[in-house]
């Protein structure tokens, strides 16, 4: 595996992060409306749903609120933030990199 940035300059280790859910019947409280009255109290909060219009079954919405990790590429860099660690800003010539270090940086998690 070639050695981004990520690798060279900030200690790859594996993090757990633990995951709390609730299920719930949508016609009493929609995704939508939960994340509505949460992004005013977590500025950071985020909402993923499934998009399969054809077989709504199985559908799936995921709210989070409080970031421990970013990955953000604007421009010709990407930046990497971790709680409790100093901030990573890389500079790249080679655009396609960030796509490399992206798969870097999502593989130190997994969830229990």
């Amino acid at each position: 595996m070639p050695c981004f940035a990520i690798d060279c300059r900030m200690k790859m280790k594996t993090r757990t992060v633990y995951v709390n859910h609730v299920r719930t019947i949508a016609d009493l409280l929609t995704p939508v409306g939960v994340y509505t009255r949460l992004r005013d109290h977590y500025p950071n909060a985020l909402m993923l749903e499934s998009a399969d219009y054809h077989d709504r079954s199985d559908s799936k919405s995921f709210i989070c609120i409080e970031p421990i990790a970013g990955f953000e590429a604007k421009g010709n860099s990407y930046s990497i933030d971790i709680e409790g660690e100093e901030a990573l800003s890389v500079d790249i010539t080679n655009p396609k990199a960030v796509f490399g270090a992206f798969k870097q940086f999502v593989r130190q998690f997994r969830t229990e």
